[in-house]
Parts: structure tokens; C-alpha cells; sequence
């Protein structure tokens, strides 16, 4: 017995061990990116710290928690160990637990470590005769969660673990077993975006029903907000609805996830070998053969060929959303529009927004996946052997996945920012015209920035976390030099947002256009002279 509980114990601890090595970079750097934008976030008005703190820790760990749910779902088979862990006398479901306990470890220690600096550092507030007491109640009001406590951070600390947990949860088990990162991420994203893009269009689907959903139905509200990713952190407070109400939404929540984590681990390395044929099929898959194109002679259009299939289906995810945002805000105002004008307003309007938002997360997937594959030892190895200059290489897959990110997502927030301006009478075309520039400069600069990272760390997992902590530096970067100008010189700095003040348009558009050559830069000398975290896998 004793050496069955010391053989079950060095499993469990070999286990964690394997997990701690590969997680240990991973938080370090978000641990990094929360507590730096923590840390900025204070430079600013007292009145609004809390507020600010509440945004930048959420702002950082909603979509950290989606990419390390990816590396959770499909890092195994990504890398080619999961053959490797199947072989091993070990029950998968081991593997599958201390993998989900180790990314949400991952995931919730950042922040909570953040959140408990944070009321330490509220303790020493008299000593230092500084009142935030303001502030403090008013990021606890603005906060709005979904349990009416006294106490800013516990409320805080409750809804980052809401949100961080179902967020994880859906994304590990909706992409579990995946091929790599990429496809992991990219279904992970199409799946929760129409539940809340469904959840969204029955909310406002007819008003009503709307009215009564907030008021008599916000019962039904909370059961399908519980059930959602993000869960309780979004719904109603519970306190509105009652005690037997409200607990059947906490017992959702806990079934919910429950089933979400059993499915993980029950499917967890379940993969058929799809390299075994019986002869009959292997017969039958000879004629495909003759269906192939001849080969491509110009590597020209070979490379831009290879480039368009790899970053087709992650696009057409993109797109799909954005669709059914615009043909939900299409159906919620058609019943209450006086005209054809205001319909086709609102669907401007939500074209716009969808593809600015959705767009933004689809860049990044396919900047990432442009030369994740091809940075693998066995494929990288075959294209530096091939007679194919890597200059040719790099800028051939850059500029094809950049042209198809906008054509697919710039042009029609380009007709809708134009139409939009022509339904509503706006006349105003340098302010829609700096609109437009910023958009499609935070595009390339997200595309440059996510190709830089893919071709210096190439690891989709990390390469998503540092593009994050590079987008979120260049503001506040900004930031910092504002501050220190302010201080050493008295001057200020045009800070505002280019909508509240379009003469700071062009400031801002230059620091998205250096972010945006820096990464292409970084990206391509990476790719000619081989730099870059050598992977075994």
C-alpha cells in the first residue's frame, strides 16, 4: 500500500513538475503585462484610479485567459508530445487535470496577486496622508457585479475569478485536441462570440421582450448569463432576484463549468490515428490524386497560394461573426425604425464596430499563425533548403496575409464609415477620414507586432501574450511621456482620444505607423538571419 500511494505521488508530482516548466515563462509574463498596466493605470486622475485598475486588470486577463485556454486545449498535440504522454502508463485524465489546474493557476494568480498588493498598498494610504476614499467608491459603484458587497476588493477579486474561470473552461474544452494554438483559438472565438452575439440579438430583439427581460425576466437573464462564458460576472445582481433564484443561477454556473471541465478531460488526447488505412480506403483516396492542380511554377504565387489557405478559414470565423453581429442589429431595428434609412444607419453603425472589434482579434490569430507553422524545425528545415530566397519567403506570406485581413475587414468598415457619414449627415470628412486612418493603422500595426513576436518566440500561446503587452505599451508609453513632461516641464501633450479632439489625429497615427515598421522590421530580420527561440518540437 505504501508503495502504491509513493508510485501515485511521484506521478502527481511529475505531473506538476512537467506543467510548472511550461507554465513558468507563461506567467511570469502576464505577470508582467497585469501588473505593469496596473501600475500605469494610477498615473492619472485620483477620481478615477479604481476605475482605471478595474480596466487595464480586465483588458489584460480576459484575452490571456482565451490564449492560455488554447495552449491547454491544443499545446500537446501542437508540439508532438501527446503520442509521447498516450505511451506512458498514466491515465489521460491525470494529464487532462493537472493541465486544467495548472492554466488556471496561470490565469488567477496575476491578477489576484495584483488585487492583493493593491489593498496592501491601501493600507498605507494615511501614513502617506493621501485620501482615496472617493475613488475607491467609485470604482466599486462602476464596477456593477454580480454580488452586492461592501468591499471594492472582494468584489474585484470575485469577478476576475468569474470571468477568468468560464473564459478558460469554454476555450480548453471547445478546442480540446485541436491541431495547434491557432485552430484552437480561432473555433474557441467563433464559439463564444455567437453566444453572446445570440445572447445580445435575443435582448434586443423586440423591445418587450427586452423590457420585460430587464425587469419581470431578469431571472431568465441570469440563467443564460450563468451559462455563457464569462458567467456571473455579467448577469444581474443576485441580490434582485431573490434567494431560491439566485441560487439556482450560482448552481448553473457550478453545473455548467463542472460539465465544461469533465469534457475536457474525457476527451482529452482522444485522437484517431488517421495515418492507419485499410487498403479499400487507401484505393479509393488513389483517384484524388488526379484532381490536384499541376504544380505551381513561380514560387511567387505558390507562396501567396500557400498563405491564402492557411489564413482562409481563421478570416472566414472573423467574418462570420461580424455577419451575424450586423444582421442582429438588423432585426433589433427593424421593427422600430420609421424608415429604410435608419435600418441601414444602424447596419453602418454595426458593421463598422463588429469588424473594428472582431477584426482586431482575427489580425492577431493570423499574424500569428503567418510563419508559426513554417518556423516548425521540419518545415523550416524544408524551405531553407529549397531554392527560395527568405527575403521573397517573408514578404510574399506578410503582404498576402495583410491584403487579405483588408480586403476582408477594411473595406466594408470603409463603405460603412462612408455611408454611415452620408446617413447621418456628417460633414465632418477630416474627422471620418482620421476614423478610418487609425483603424487601419491599428490593423497593420497588430498584424506587424503579432508576425515580430510569432517569428522571435514562435509559440503561439507566447506570442499572443507579448503581442498583447506590445500593443498595450505604446499607450502607455505615451502615457509615461506624458506624465514625465508634465512634471519635469509643465507642458501637456495631446493625450486625448482623436474622436474627443481630431487635431490629435495624426499624433497618434504616427506612433500606431513606427509601432507598425518596427514589427515588420524585427518580423523580417528574424526570418532572414534565423532568430528566434530554436523549438525541439
Amino acid at each position: 500500500m505504501k508503495s502504491a500511494q509513493t508510485s501515485m505521488r511521484t506521478i502527481w508530482h511529475s505531473l506538476v513538475w512537467k506543467e510548472w516548466h511550461e507554465h513558468k515563462w507563461m506567467l511570469a509574463a502576464i505577470m508582467a503585462i497585469v501588473g505593469g498596466s496596473t501600475w500605469f493605470a494610477r498615473i492619472g486622475p485620483e477620481a478615477f484610479l479604481f476605475s482605471s485598475i478595474q480596466l487595464a486588470v480586465l483588458m489584460c486577463i480576459v484575452p490571456m485567459s482565451v490564449f492560455v485556454g488554447t495552449a491547454t486545449a491544443a499545446g500537446e498535440r501542437s508540439r508532438g508530445t501527446l503520442p509521447f504522454l498516450q505511451a506512458l502508463p498514466i491515465a489521460p485524465r491525470r494529464v487532462a487535470i493537472t493541465k486544467l489546474a495548472a492554466g488556471m493557476t496561470t490565469c488567477l494568480a496575476p491578477p489576484l496577486l495584483v488585487i492583493l498588493l493593491l489593498f496592501a498598498w491601501h493600507l498605507t494610504w494615511d501614513w502617506w496622508g493621501v485620501d482615496y476614499q472617493e475613488s475607491l467608491n467609485k470604482g466599486w459603484r462602476e464596477l456593477q457585479g454580480p454580488l452586492d458587497i461592501d468591499n471594492w476588493f472582494i468584489e474585484f477579486v470575485l469577478v476576475v475569478t468569474l470571468w477568468v474561470v468560464s473564459l478558460f473552461l469554454w476555450t480548453a474544452a471547445v478546442g480540446v485536441n485541436r491541431a495547434d494554438e491557432v485552430s484552437a483559438g480561432a473555433v474557441s472565438l467563433s464559439v463564444i462570440a455567437g453566444i453572446w452575439i445570440a445572447m445580445i440579438a435575443v435582448r434586443i430583439s423586440h423591445e418587450p421582450f427586452a423590457a420585460w427581460l430587464v425587469g419581470e425576466g431578469k431571472w431568465l437573464l441570469a440563467l443564460a448569463s450563468a451559462v455563457a462564458p464569462g458567467g456571473l460576472a455579467q448577469t444581474v445582481r443576485l441580490q434582485e432576484l431573490g434567494g431560491p433564484i439566485a441560487l439556482a443561477v450560482i448552481g448553473l454556473f457550478i453545473v455548467v463549468h463542472s460539465a465544461l471541465a469533465a469534457w475536457y478531460v474525457c476527451r482529452f488526447g482522444r485522437v484517431a490515428d488517421r495515418r492507419i488505412l485499410s487498403p479499400q480506403a487507401a484505393v479509393s483516396g488513389r483517384g484524388r490524386l488526379d484532381w490536384l492542380a499541376p504544380p505551381r511554377r513561380s514560387p511567387l504565387s505558390a507562396i501567396a497560394w500557400k498563405q491564402f489557405r492557411e489564413s482562409g478559414p481563421i478570416i472566414l470565423a472573423g467574418l462570420s461573426g461580424a455577419a451575424a453581429i450586423v444582421v442582429a442589429a438588423a432585426f433589433a431595428s427593424y421593427r422600430d425604425a420609421k424608415n429604410s434609412g435608419e435600418v441601414a444607419t444602424m447596419m453602418a453603425i454595426a458593421t463598422f464596430m463588429s469588424c473594428a472589434f472582431l477584426g482586431g482579434f482575427t489580425t492577431l490569430v493570423v499574424g500569428i499563425g503567418v510563419f508559426l507553422r513554417d518556423l516548425s524545425p521540419g518545415l523550416h528545415t524544408f524551405w531553407r533548403s529549397r531554392p527560395i530566397s527568405p527575403h521573397a519567403w517573408y514578404w510574399i506570406k506578410f503582404a498576402m496575409g495583410l491584403v487579405i485581413i483588408m480586403m476582408t475587414f477594411q473595406l466594408p468598415m470603409l463603405a460603412a464609415a462612408t455611408w454611415g457619414r452620408l446617413q447621418l449627415d456628417i460633414h465632418d470628412s477630416e474627422q471620418i477620414l482620421q476614423i478610418q486612418l487609425v483603424a487601419l493603422t491599428i490593423f497593420v500595426a497588430v498584424y506587424a507586432i503579432a508576425v515580430a513576436t510569432t517569428c522571435l518566440v514562435r509559440n503561439a500561446v507566447y506570442s499572443a501574450i507579448l503581442s498583447i503587452a506590445a500593443l498595450y505599451l505604446g499607450p502607455l508609453c505615451v502615457v509615461a511621456v506624458v506624465f514625465v513632461t508634465k512634471k519635469l516641464f509643465g507642458q501637456e501633450l495631446p493625450t486625448k482620444s482623436f474622436l474627443d479632439d481630431p487635431e490629435n489625429g495624426p499624433f497618434w497615427i504616427a506612433g500606431l505607423v513606427v509601432a507598425a515598421l518596427i514589427g515588420t522590421l524585427v518580423g523580417w530580420l528574424a526570418v532572414r538571419y534565423d532568430w528566434g527561440r530554436k523549438s525541439r518540437y
